[in-house]
């Protein structure tokens, strides 16, 4: 996605399984411990979804956005 202009601040490096970024992987974890994503180990590795709070902590954060444009 960086090879693409997306603004993506984390720094990769190439490893056992394609691109990973040791930032990305810290913050992952942290969303994860303070039960913002759901972590499932799949067959495949690990998929990520949100949790009811990590859907609410956004919808407070898009109306702070949308009050700001206001």
């Amino acid at each position: 996605m960086k090879d693409k202009g997306y603004p993506i601040p984390q720094d990769f490096i190439y490893y056992h399984y394609g691109p990973y970024s040791q930032e990305l992987s810290a913050t992952i974890s942290e969303l994860v411990s303070f039960g913002l994503l759901n972590e499932t180990q799949t067959s495949q590795g690990y998929e990520y979804s949100l949790t009811e709070d990590g859907k609410e902590l956004i919808n407070l954060l898009e109306e702070k956005k949308v009050r700001r444009k206001t």
